[in-house]
């Protein structure tokens, strides 16, 4: 057997004992990798980053807008009877 063999066949012997879990539960975000690329794994500090994940629950958002925008919301806030425009979420801050 030459050594490319041998390296094959330690890819293929690898490659079923390859376990991919998130450790987290959420949604995946922004990939990585493309398939056909050389990633690295272990427990060591040179691993290959495949992808991030975002939870979803609970969900934490931010947005920024101008300080005329966040009065003119909190003004149709306060004068909207509707559900169609609440108050503000919580944690919103100006900037």
């Amino acid at each position: 057997m030459t050594a490319q063999q041998a390296a094959v066949r330690q890819a293929e012997l690898d490659l079923q004992f390859t376990e991919l879990a998130a450790p987290v539960a959420g949604r995946i975000g922004d990939r990585r990798v493309s398939i056909g690329n050389l990633v690295t794994g272990g427990t060591g500090g040179g691993t290959t980053l495949l992808a991030t994940i975002a939870s979803v629950d609970p969900i934490r958002f931010e947005f920024t807008m101008d300080e005329a925008s966040y009065l003119r919301y909190l003004r149709a806030a306060s004068e909207s009877q509707s559900n169609s425009v609440g108050p503000p979420a919580s944690g919103c801050r100006r900037s």
